[in-house]
């Protein structure tokens, strides 16, 4: 099966994107939700005409695939929108925004940019008002205030368009119950144990906003080698001094070594040991970073966790 599908010189996503559709058809699924791979003109999932497409905002990722600035990564990522196709964006960077109505514009769609969020409330249950919904989700993640409303933006405009027929209520209870593992997951509460994939600059810089309220705090960082680790780790030293960085087994993981370069954090290449030690310490424990690393890591701890029960 193997020389079947390595004939056609294709990706692995490629390939997934294919038996993917061909499986929600045979399946007769209503919707289908495709998140792109790196997105842009080439991307596999474009062979798809969707009802919708909807892009959260431009992060300085995949550079080496992608471009080197904020605005060539939009352009790259431009190339999602289709002709008659309207074009939903959490992105505020103007130079983005304007290379997104631009494409638009040649596309025939409408770009769609998210109205203000009012009233947030921060909390172990975030809240904010979009819109006429009050929304309170079972996070205390403030990044994911945006990347909700940006799904109930998505929800409000296939219910104005006649795709889906939702009320007000199952919108709300379904924002509440939305649950997603490695984002700020809180995965033990004795000892406190969360669970983040911030895997990017931007990424750090957004948890670094919810983990600042955590107190005696101690993280546990890995990450690959193509991101820009030296800027993660600063960001993180921003939140605390005890860090230990560590290894986990992927073609592009970075050594705990090279990590930790000259920085003020332990090296522990194990981090199953690292994890074991938790329970050995008080504190606020975080582990962050690639989320190759935090599917391991939550393995680990899952298993480790009902081992005791």
């Amino acid at each position: 099966y193997v020389d079947n599908w390595l004939k056609y010189e294709i990706s692995l996503f490629e390939i997934e994107v294919f038996i993917s559709i061909l499986y929600f058809i045979y399946q007769g699924v209503d919707y289908a939700i495709y998140e792109v791979g790196l997105g842009g003109e080439l991307d596999a999932t474009n062979i798809i005409l969707p009802m919708v497409c909807v892009n959260t905002n431009i992060g300085l990722d995949h550079m080496d695939y992608l471009g080197d600035s904020y605005e060539s990564i939009a352009r790259a990522k431009a190339g999602i929108i289709k002709d008659h196709v309207d074009f939903i964006t959490g992105e505020h960077k103007q130079e983005c925004v304007d290379i997104f109505r631009d494409t638009c514009e040649k596309r025939h769609s409408h770009l769609i940019r998210l109205d203000r969020i009012h009233d947030l409330q921060d909390g172990e249950n975030v809240k904010y008002t979009y819109k006429d919904y009050n929304i309170v989700l079972n996070t205390p993640a403030l990044y994911q205030i945006e990347n909700s409303a940006l799904a109930l933006e998505t929800l409000l405009y296939l219910k104005k368009h006649h795709f889906i027929e939702l009320d007000e209520s199952s919108i709300v209870e379904g924002l509440f119950e939305a649950k997603w593992a490695g984002r700020f997951e809180i995965i033990s509460e004795k000892p406190l144990i969360i669970l983040d994939g911030a895997h990017n600059r931007e990424g750090v810089d957004e948890l670094y906003r919810s983990a600042r309220k955590l107190h005696n705090l101690k993280i546990i960082f890995s990450a690959l080698r193509d991101k820009d680790t030296d800027y993660m780790i600063e960001r993180l030293l921003d939140l605390t001094y005890d860090i230990t960085v560590c290894e986990f087994k992927h073609p592009r993981s970075q050594s705990a070594k090279l990590l930790a370069g000259d920085y003020p954090v332990k090296i522990e290449p194990d981090f199953r040991k690292a994890l074991d030690d938790i329970y050995l310490q008080e504190g606020t424990f975080l582990i962050t970073g690639s989320l190759y690393f935090i599917s391991e890591v939550r393995k680990y701890l899952l298993q480790k966790i009902h081992s005791k029960y």
